[in-house]
């Protein structure tokens, strides 16, 4: 039986229903299985770079039966994929600077309309900045807390219509490409859960920084910023 993570069904809830999905870094195809057995997704390409995780991820298919609607592919990202094949992509479980780069990698493989769903473990900001500067729309945003972590997953989606201006472009403050424009908006209740647990812990780092170096001077206004940023946030949050 396939056991679902809240992240991944965090993630697997921001999949519209009736997507043809490539699942990219599948590992053992948990998500691309739960989207065809919930109707979630009408197709499902599940992609991975290594051998063994798509073994066991073919294993896993035939147990449940659905080889006629989950098809396996080695590929390093979008690597493997055609244009037009699918209409959305799922990247969980990587830091946001890969997610980046496979993203960038793949940009030519998606159509007007495409749309992402993200669960990057670092880097959000980054990856948050790398959406909006490649015209793709931020949609919609989850954050869950599992096992004392904290994980935040985000749907996208592209938009080429007018993309050419560069003055069409939609940016985001630096709060909302921190801590998601969605997120902040909706008063997310783990995400002020997380910002409090961080402010209490940057503040702590600061307490202990005693030397007077310039390295260290530099890391405490960089915590600084840091902790007013995420206290103009709590504030929006009230």
């Amino acid at each position: 039986m396939i056991r679902m993570s809240q992240r991944m069904l965090a993630a697997a809830s921001l999949v519209r229903t009736g997507a043809k999905v490539a699942d990219i870094g599948c590992d053992h195809a948990y998500i691309s299985i739960f989207l065809i057995k919930e109707k979630v997704a009408s197709a499902v390409l599940a992609m991975d770079v290594r051998k063994g995780p798509l073994e066991i991820a073919e294993k896993n298919i035939k147990e449940e039966g659905l080889e006629d609607k989950i098809e396996l592919r080695l590929s390093d990202g979008f690597q493997a994929l055609k244009k037009g094949e699918v209409d959305t992509a799922l990247i969980c479980g990587m830091g946001g600077l890969l997610i980046n780069h496979i993203l960038e990698e793949g940009l030519s493989k998606m159509q007007d309309g495409f749309e992402l769903v993200l669960g990057a473990q670092s880097e959000l900001e980054e990856v948050r900045r790398f959406l909006i500067a490649h015209h793709f729309q931020i949609r919609d945003e989850k954050m869950v807390k599992e096992e004392g972590k904290f994980y935040t997953l985000l749907k996208a989606k592209l938009e080429l219509e007018g993309s050419e201006k560069e003055t069409d472009k939609k940016t985001l403050s630096d709060m909302e490409y921190c801590f998601g424009p969605i997120l902040l908006r909706k008063k997310n209740p783990v995400l002020k859960e997380y910002l409090e647990k961080k402010r209490k812990t940057d503040e702590g780092i600061i307490r202990n920084l005693t030397n007077e170096t310039e390295i260290v001077q530099h890391r405490r206004e960089e915590l600084s910023r840091d902790i007013e940023l995420i206290q103009n946030a709590l504030s929006m949050m009230q």
